[in-house]
């Protein structure tokens, strides 16, 4: 069983950070593989980057979409009022997985990220799909992106659901 890796955390609060500074969402999809996150830029755009990666090498990373400069703003001391925006959503989304992304393992030793992806179609109905992995089973689950609601504990739902969602990988037979 792959070791969990604490990377897959710190990106997931940087980009939550570099979305926050946004007016509108930048990142697409991440997908992790090993110790690498592919992530989905838009326009057919992805890059690649190290688990882990520092707000600076995030930053260059996305430069070519960005124009250069990204800003950061890290998570705030006290929730955003509800109703929140699909985007504000998204942003608390990847804080709160990122923040306690290890009550993943906590929960069910092994089990780590394997996707994240947003709905990029215009109008209502967004939805952000999670796929989680133990290395031999799978379970997606989505959460409404404009439903106003905050994010909280997602880590612990995932971990707790996993049994009743995950169906067999497609490489495990």
């Amino acid at each position: 069983m792959p070791e969990v890796d604490p990377g897959v955390a710190e990106l997931l609060v940087s980009i939550a950070a570099l979305e926050r500074a946004r007016p509108m969402a930048l990142i697409e999809a991440v997908d992790v593989d090993g110790d690498v996150a592919t992530l989905a830029l838009g326009g057919g755009t992805s890059v690649s980057v190290p688990l882990g990666t520092s707000e600076a090498g995030l930053a260059a990373a996305v430069s070519g979409v960005t124009g250069g400069a990204a800003g950061f703003v890290p998570t705030p001391e006290q929730f955003p009022v509800e109703p929140l925006t699909a985007h504000e959503k998204w942003v608390e989304l990847l804080d709160d997985l990122g923040g306690w992304y290890g009550m993943l393992d906590r929960l069910r030793p092994g089990l780590r990220l394997a996707s994240l992806r947003r709905d990029t179609d215009p109008g209502p109905g967004h939805v952000a799909r999670i796929t989680v992995t133990d290395g031999r089973r799978s379970a997606v689950t989505e959460v409404s992106l404009d439903d106003g609601l905050i994010v909280v504990g997602l880590a612990d739902d995932l971990a707790t659901s996993f049994d009743d969602q995950a169906t067999p990988d497609s490489t495990d037979s």
